[in-house]
């Protein structure tokens, strides 16, 4: 499974998320990831498919049952919220600490490479 980094849609790593387990274990249902984030079925259902947001109370289950720590449970957090964003305003800071949270390295460009940019 790819790292929650390269999603901008929740539902889009919760359903690679899914799929992925189900691979490996072939008991892995809808039931049973709802029954292990202590709500209705349906409700995740609904919210796989789009019908429903995540709660704000709920955030932290699918952290804990997706094995997210730290920065990748914050990273999941801002995409939730960046999906439920009201205004193109909260979408747009949303969308900036996505960014901020991903993890980005700089290199430094051989000298020789360096005129050619230029």
């Amino acid at each position: 499974m790819d790292i929650i980094y390269n999603y901008l849609d929740y539902r889009s790593f919760l359903h690679d998320f899914y799929e992925s387990r189900k691979k490996c274990d072939t008991f892995f249902s809808y039931r049973y990831m709802a029954f292990k984030l202590n709500m209705d079925h349906s409700l995740l259902v609904k919210i796989l498919s789009g019908k429903r947001h995540i709660a704000d109370s709920a955030i932290e289950n699918f952290t804990k049952f997706c094995k997210l720590k730290n920065r990748e449970a914050l990273y999941f957090e801002t995409l939730v919220n960046f999906e439920k964003a009201k205004t193109k305003e909260q979408s747009r800071i949303y969308f900036e600490k996505l960014l901020a949270l991903k993890d980005y390295r700089s290199s430094t460009i051989p000298k020789e490479f360096f005129k050619y940019f230029q």
